[in-house]
Protein backbone atom coordinates (compact mmCIF):
# COMPACT_ATOMS: atom_id res chain seq x y z
CA UNK A 1 0.00 0.00 0.00
CA UNK A 2 1.33 3.44 -0.97
CA UNK A 3 0.48 5.92 1.80
CA UNK A 4 -0.05 9.48 0.56
CA UNK A 5 -1.05 10.83 3.98
CA UNK A 6 -1.75 9.34 7.41
CA UNK A 7 -5.25 8.16 6.44
CA UNK A 8 -5.28 7.90 2.63
CA UNK A 9 -3.44 5.66 0.18
CA UNK A 10 -2.82 5.87 -3.55
CA UNK A 11 -4.78 2.66 -3.98
CA UNK A 12 -7.79 4.10 -2.15
CA UNK A 13 -7.78 7.29 -4.24
CA UNK A 14 -7.48 5.38 -7.53
CA UNK A 15 -9.90 2.52 -6.78
CA UNK A 16 -12.91 2.36 -9.06
CA UNK A 17 -15.58 -0.33 -9.10
CA UNK A 18 -16.28 0.63 -12.72
CA UNK A 19 -12.61 0.16 -13.65
CA UNK A 20 -12.53 -3.24 -11.92
CA UNK A 21 -15.66 -4.46 -13.74
CA UNK A 22 -14.25 -3.37 -17.10
CA UNK A 23 -10.64 -4.49 -16.46
CA UNK A 24 -9.25 -0.95 -16.67
CA UNK A 25 -6.08 0.11 -14.86
CA UNK A 26 -7.23 3.36 -13.27
CA UNK A 27 -3.89 4.29 -11.66
CA UNK A 28 -2.08 7.28 -13.16
CA UNK A 29 1.52 6.66 -14.22
CA UNK A 30 4.08 7.15 -11.42
CA UNK A 31 5.48 10.65 -11.52
CA UNK A 32 2.60 11.95 -13.63
CA UNK A 33 0.94 15.25 -12.86
CA UNK A 34 -2.21 13.39 -11.76
CA UNK A 35 -0.17 11.14 -9.46
CA UNK A 36 1.40 14.17 -7.80
CA UNK A 37 -1.97 15.87 -7.48
CA UNK A 38 -3.35 12.81 -5.68
CA UNK A 39 -0.79 13.38 -2.92
CA UNK A 40 -2.12 16.94 -2.66
CA UNK A 41 -5.70 15.62 -2.61
CA UNK A 42 -4.82 13.23 0.22
CA UNK A 43 -3.46 16.10 2.33
CA UNK A 44 -6.59 18.13 1.54
CA UNK A 45 -8.80 15.21 2.59
CA UNK A 46 -6.92 15.06 5.90
CA UNK A 47 -8.09 18.63 6.50
CA UNK A 48 -11.65 17.66 5.53
CA UNK A 49 -11.43 14.73 7.97
CA UNK A 50 -10.30 17.06 10.82
CA UNK A 51 -13.20 19.44 10.09
CA UNK A 52 -15.55 16.45 10.28
CA UNK A 53 -14.33 15.58 13.77
CA UNK A 54 -11.73 13.00 12.75
CA UNK A 55 -14.36 10.55 11.53
CA UNK A 56 -13.35 7.96 8.96
CA UNK A 57 -13.97 8.94 5.34
CA UNK A 58 -14.90 6.23 2.85
CA UNK A 59 -13.88 7.14 -0.68
CA UNK A 60 -16.30 6.02 -3.38
CA UNK A 61 -14.41 7.62 -6.23
CA UNK A 62 -11.48 10.02 -6.50
CA UNK A 63 -9.10 9.87 -9.49
CA UNK A 64 -10.65 8.65 -12.75
CA UNK A 65 -8.66 7.99 -15.88
CA UNK A 66 -10.43 9.42 -18.96
CA UNK A 67 -11.84 6.01 -19.94
CA UNK A 68 -13.39 5.40 -16.50
CA UNK A 69 -14.66 8.98 -16.40
CA UNK A 70 -16.48 8.42 -19.71
CA UNK A 71 -17.96 5.13 -18.51
CA UNK A 72 -19.46 6.76 -15.38
CA UNK A 73 -20.84 9.69 -17.38
CA UNK A 74 -18.41 12.28 -16.00
CA UNK A 75 -17.95 15.58 -17.81
CA UNK A 76 -14.85 15.60 -20.07
CA UNK A 77 -12.86 18.02 -17.92
CA UNK A 78 -13.97 16.61 -14.56
CA UNK A 79 -11.81 17.48 -11.56
CA UNK A 80 -11.73 13.69 -10.99
CA UNK A 81 -9.58 13.22 -14.13
CA UNK A 82 -7.04 15.69 -12.77
CA UNK A 83 -6.81 14.18 -9.27
CA UNK A 84 -8.64 17.12 -7.71
CA UNK A 85 -11.93 15.60 -6.53
CA UNK A 86 -13.35 12.88 -4.31
CA UNK A 87 -16.80 11.43 -3.73
CA UNK A 88 -17.13 10.10 -0.19
CA UNK A 89 -19.27 9.42 2.81
CA UNK A 90 -18.44 9.66 6.49
CA UNK A 91 -18.99 7.11 9.23
CA UNK A 92 -21.84 8.11 11.54
CA UNK A 93 -23.04 11.08 9.46
CA UNK A 94 -25.56 11.48 6.70
CA UNK A 95 -24.23 12.99 3.47
CA UNK A 96 -26.41 16.03 4.17
CA UNK A 97 -24.83 16.52 7.61
CA UNK A 98 -21.37 16.14 6.06
CA UNK A 99 -22.12 18.71 3.34
CA UNK A 100 -23.51 21.18 5.87
CA UNK A 101 -20.44 20.86 8.12
CA UNK A 102 -18.11 21.48 5.17
CA UNK A 103 -20.25 24.38 3.97
CA UNK A 104 -20.10 25.94 7.46
CA UNK A 105 -16.30 25.50 7.52
CA UNK A 106 -16.06 27.31 4.18
CA UNK A 107 -18.18 30.18 5.53
CA UNK A 108 -15.79 30.44 8.51
CA UNK A 109 -12.82 30.57 6.11
CA UNK A 110 -11.46 27.17 7.24
CA UNK A 111 -11.94 25.37 3.93
CA UNK A 112 -11.68 26.40 0.29
CA UNK A 113 -13.20 24.30 -2.46
CA UNK A 114 -14.18 24.67 -6.07
CA UNK A 115 -17.31 22.54 -5.74
CA UNK A 116 -19.21 20.98 -2.87
CA UNK A 117 -22.00 18.74 -4.15
CA UNK A 118 -24.53 16.71 -2.22
CA UNK A 119 -25.27 13.76 -4.53
CA UNK A 120 -28.79 12.31 -4.34
CA UNK A 121 -29.49 9.31 -6.53
CA UNK A 122 -32.49 9.26 -5.50
CA UNK A 123 -31.58 9.51 -1.79
CA UNK A 124 -28.44 11.26 -0.47
CA UNK A 125 -25.57 8.89 -1.21
CA UNK A 126 -22.31 10.83 -0.89
CA UNK A 127 -20.61 14.20 -0.99
CA UNK A 128 -18.41 15.39 -3.83
CA UNK A 129 -15.66 17.86 -3.00
CA UNK A 130 -13.53 19.27 -5.76
CA UNK A 131 -10.66 21.66 -5.78
CA UNK A 132 -8.25 22.92 -8.41
CA UNK A 133 -5.00 24.80 -8.49
CA UNK A 134 -6.17 28.31 -7.85
CA UNK A 135 -4.52 31.51 -9.00
CA UNK A 136 -5.41 35.14 -9.33
CA UNK A 137 -6.74 34.34 -12.82
CA UNK A 138 -8.51 31.16 -11.67
CA UNK A 139 -10.06 31.71 -8.23
CA UNK A 140 -12.09 28.96 -6.52
CA UNK A 141 -15.76 29.02 -7.52
CA UNK A 142 -17.01 27.96 -4.08
CA UNK A 143 -20.03 26.31 -5.74
CA UNK A 144 -22.51 24.64 -3.43
CA UNK A 145 -24.83 22.32 -5.33
CA UNK A 146 -27.24 19.46 -4.84
CA UNK A 147 -27.47 16.87 -7.59
CA UNK A 148 -31.07 15.77 -7.44
CA UNK A 149 -32.54 12.49 -8.63
CA UNK A 150 -32.68 12.67 -12.42
CA UNK A 151 -29.38 14.54 -12.63
CA UNK A 152 -30.53 18.16 -12.30
CA UNK A 153 -28.26 20.46 -10.26
CA UNK A 154 -29.86 22.74 -7.69
CA UNK A 155 -28.12 25.77 -6.22
CA UNK A 156 -27.11 25.28 -2.60
CA UNK A 157 -27.11 22.29 -0.31
CA UNK A 158 -30.76 21.23 -0.28
CA UNK A 159 -32.13 19.19 2.62
CA UNK A 160 -33.53 15.88 1.40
Amino acid sequence: MTKLSPNFSLEELTHSDTAAVHGIDNAPPAGSVEHLRLATLAVYLEKVRRILGGRAIRIHDAYRCPRVNALVGGVPHSAHTEGFAADFDVAGQTPYETAMLLDAAAHRGELVFDQLILEQLPAPTWVHIGRRLHSEDNPPRLQRLTKAAGGAYLDGIVKP
